[in-house]
Formats: structure tokens, sequence, C-alpha cells
């Protein structure tokens, strides 16, 4: 079992994984309100079977066509 491990870890340094992923053009941009927000993370888990996981989570910003964060005349006449 030992020697299996062995050949599983990889040795000390950086790694860097590149990937990609195309996000829809129909996102929202990032959005901050009193009662709401819209925000976007991308989040990385490393599961290691001999050792706790290695997570990590970056925000980053979506800037969308419209911009929902200015304020409309029809804002507070929004019926549920």
């Amino acid at each position: 079992m030992g020697n299996l491990l062995q050949k599983r870890i990889p040795p000390a340094g950086v790694h860097e994984i590149p990937f990609f992923y195309t996000l829809p053009k129909s996102l929202p941009s990032l959005f901050k309100r009193e009662f709401g927000h819209v925000r976007y993370t991308c989040r990385a888990c490393c599961e290691r079977l001999w050792d706790f996981e290695i997570v990590t989570q970056k925000a980053f910003t979506i800037v969308g066509l419209e911009d929902i964060n200015s304020e409309t005349k029809d804002e507070h006449n929004i019926q549920l």
C-alpha cells in the first residue's frame, strides 16, 4: 500500500492544472443592493486520500451587456 501511495504523490513544488470554461453570454453583471446580490466565484478542490482536501476559491467579475446596478424608475414598482 505504501508503494502505491508513493506513486500517486506528485513531487514537491508548484503544480498547475490549466482549465477553461465558457460562461453563457446571458449572465448578469455583478450586482449589489441592500436586499440582494449577484456574485460569481470559482472553487477548486484537490481531493487527497492520504490527507485533508486542499480547497481554494476565487471571486471574479462579469461585466454584462446590461448594467443591472443602475437604478430605474420602475425599481420600486415590482409586483410579486
